[in-house]
């Protein structure tokens, strides 16, 4: 027995590739092959560099670049003195990589020419000791003189030897910083160990099929965990090849899917969305792709379905930066199980986490936060205590910040992220159920849903969408329609904004943050709006041909008073009754339009469903108020249930305010009245039937008020009062003694 730990890190296992087949490459990169054995005393030579830089075990080693060799060298260089390695966003602003550089107190920094200007600009307040280049990086050649700080790595790595055998490590020590996306606040450097990175592909391997010598594919920016972790130095362990590309081209994928019969792809689903797009994805030879794998977003069950027809499997799994993957599906489930990230890994432990009670959730299928505990889950985040102690139990658990929920099966189905769910009038709301469900609209490519605030119901949902190419884009009555099948009411988008792409963080993640921030600003054009307005503009029944709005009466502001309803009467009587009835429907679009904050009145069919185009009975209850203040009408707040469209809203606006107009006779009303006393005579009225029908009698009385003031005269006013607060009872003693005296 020996209490020598077992040596787990990736450096260890290149070593051993390379001694035992040193001429297995490695890595492919702008057409150029790279064997382990060069890779490993490419690493070992860069290590020397680095010590005689000062570096020593637990010291911080940053890279800034792109997908390069130098990225995967500096990281095994800084394992092979027992350094911390620390990857760098290269989208972050000089700020940005001030903080990480500072935070994370990095001692030496190996960067790309591209990224000279940023580093010469935070290099000295970040306390950067050393700063080497990447000068013989055939994709990014060095352009002019560098700065005086600048080492030039060739230069320094010529005719040097490897530093000698690495130093001893145990599983515990870190590997690397990586730190998560500071879009939300100060960016958290989370404590991944060799441990960690090992577990994680012990675990991955048994639901991943992988085997030793495969073609892996990266396309993602190795500075986030799965990409880097998961695959690329998964692959490096078992002597699998990286083909490196430097950014994602859907075509160029296409086509090394093919030419180099690649086995092993990770991508989010955007991606694979694309390279299904591409000409010839139809007729492609996948049949070598084995192991595919998506994560970072809910893949649309047609995109599973259009890969599975291909005989491509894609497998989705979930994770984060500090469990790295925590989740997968197993392969022969995923048409069974289509939506869910899968089951725990072998390794890890999960569980639903009531977010009121704070306590495990003990039936399935109701959502809860998600917690994992696992060798594969970070310590914590570097120099953060206070957000260490808020995320990770001392126990061992780590409070994701998901929310998800677990079938019958045990398989894990994300719903969304505890931050980005909308409380609308107190429900919740979960955007990744709404993007599924729009997601399966026909020609519906992509899907981004978000909260905004809303003064009647706390929280409204946003949607924004892209098409695929000559696909008409839905309005929003047309995509409500279609997503009430699945959806509550409350769940639906009462916004909806096409737009020709979605933006995304370098990962390919739709960034909610910058929508939000876009939505706010009223700036959607950055996103390439293709159509505000979004529903039917077109010549309407009443008003064939018409392209502009009518002139509306200025209304003037104020409680509703019976000084208000008289000037408009007076300003409609000079008017036809067609007239009256566009000057009143632009009053009620315009009010519609200010609410919903759409583009213009035109945005507002005026026979679609007030409903449908988002207005809820709370906002229903706002314009109302609304309209009753611009009118000096008494409107009952059930006026919407009444009358749902602009069009008929209008109408009863005109009829109320000049009830002459009503092209019904009173012979006609009269006969009405008695359908209606012949219809209560067969049917037998529950509770709610009876408040509705009273709602809609006040209704009528009070548009009969014009015509009670010919015979009652100044009781009128009296007997509107009366209508607004009687009993049942006593409204239909007012409707006797006001229909006896006409």
């Amino acid at each position: 027995m020996t209490d020598t730990p077992v040596d787990v890190r990736v450096l260890t296992a290149v070593r051993k590739v390379a001694r035992r087949s040193p001429q297995w490459t490695a890595l492919v990169y702008e057409g150029q092959s790279i064997s382990y054995s060069e890779l490993a005393d490419s690493a070992g030579r860069l290590a020397s560099l680095l010590a005689e830089s000062g570096v020593s075990r637990g010291d911080r080693v940053a890279y800034v670049g792109l997908n390069s060799p130098a990225f995967i060298q500096t990281f095994l260089a800084s394992s092979w003195l027992g350094a911390v390695f620390v990857p760098v966003n290269f989208r972050l602003t000089a700020a940005e990589v001030e903080q990480v550089l500072a935070d994370s107190g990095t001692h030496t920094l190996v960067a790309e020419p591209g990224h000279q200007g940023i580093i010469d600009a935070v290099a000295e307040r970040a306390g950067m000791r050393h700063c080497l280049l990447v000068d013989d990086d055939p994709a990014v050649p060095v352009t002019g003189l560098a700065a005086a700080r600048w080492t030039m790595l060739s230069l320094a790595l010529a005719g040097r030897t490897t530093h000698g055998e690495p130093v001893p490590s145990s599983p515990d020590e870190l590997a690397a910083l990586m730190y998560t996306s500071g879009t939300t606040g100060r960016a958290k450097g989370v404590k991944l160990s060799h441990g960690n990175l090992w577990w994680n592909g012990v675990d991955l391997d048994w639901v991943v099929a992988g085997r030793s010598g495969d073609i892996d594919l990266a396309i993602n920016p190795l500075f986030h965990v799965a990409p880097l972790s998961c695959f690329t130095l998964r692959a490096l362990t078992r002597g699998g090849t990286t083909v490196l590309r430097r950014s994602f081209d859907a075509a160029q994928v296409l086509t090394d899917l093919v030419e180099l019969r690649v086995n092993t792809l990770f991508a989010v689903p955007a991606a694979f969305a694309a390279i299904a797009r591409e000409p010839g994805f139809a007729t492609a030879d996948l049949t070598t792709l084995r192991s595919v794998v998506t994560a970072g977003a809910p893949a649309e069950p047609k995109l599973i379905a259009q890969y599975a027809d291909r005989g491509v499997v894609i497998q989705q799994g979930w994770g984060l930066t500090e469990v790295l993957f925590a989740s997968m599906l197993p392969a022969a489930r995923t048409r069974e199980k289509i939506g869910s990230v899968g089951v725990p890994m072998a390794h890890t432990e999960l569980r639903i986490m009531g977010q009121a009670t704070g306590r495990e959730l003990p039936e399935p299928g109701e959502p809860g936060e998600v917690w994992v505990r696992g060798p594969n889950v970070s310590s914590g985040y570097w120099n953060n205590p206070e957000a260490t102690a808020a995320a990770f139990t001392s126990d061992g658990w780590f409070r994701t910040g998901d929310i998800g929920r677990l079938d019958g099966d045990g398989c894990l189905f994300i719903v969304d992220r505890l931050k980005d769910m909308v409380i609308v009038g107190g429900e919740n709301v979960y955007p990744a159920e709404v993007q599924r469900v729009l997601g399966e609209y026909p020609g519906v490519a992509e899907t981004a849903v978000v909260g905004m605030p809303d003064p009647a119901s706390g929280e409204r949902v946003v949607a924004l969408i892209t098409c695929e190419a000559n696909a008409a884009a839905p309005c929003l009555p047309e995509l409500r329609e279609f997503a009430a099948a699945q959806l509550a009411e409350y769940k639906l988008p009462t916004r909806l904004h096409v737009v020709d792409e979605l933006p995304r963080n370098v990962m390919g993640k739709i960034d909610k943050v910058t929508i939000r921030a876009a939505l706010a600003a009223g700036e959607l054009e950055a996103f390439r709006v293709t159509e505000r307005t979004l529903l039917p503009t077109g010549p309407t029944a009443e008003s064939p041909g018409r392209t502009q709005e009518p002139t509306v009466p200025s209304p003037e502001p104020g409680a509703p008073d019976e000084g208000l309803r008289s000037r408009w009467a007076q300003r409609l009587a000079g008017l036809s009754d067609a007239q009256r009835y566009e000057a009143l429907l632009g009053l009620v679009r315009s009010h519609v339009v200010e609410m919903l904050e759409l583009s213009g009145a035109a945005a507002v069919g005026p026979e679609q469903k007030l409903t449908d185009l988002g207005l809820g009975s709370l906002s229903a209850v706002q314009l109302c108020d609304r309209l009753g203040e611009a009118t000096g009408l008494r409107l009952p707040s059930t006026l919407l249930f009444d009358y749902p469209t602009c069009a008929v809203l209008a109408r009863h606006l005109r009829e109320s305010l000049l009830p002459a107009s009503r092209p019904e006779s009173m012979s006609t009303l009269l006969a009405r009245l008695d359908e209606v006393a012949a219809a209560f005579e067969d049917a037998t009225l529950d509770g709610p039937a009876k408040t509705r029908i009273a709602s809609r009698l006040r209704d009528l009385l009070a548009g009969l008020g014009p015509v009670f003031d010919a015979s009652v005269g100044e009781g009128a006013s009296a007997a509107a009062e009366q209508v607004a607060v009687a009993s049942d009872d006593e409204l239909f003693d007012l409707i006797d003694g006001h229909l006896g005296g006409v």
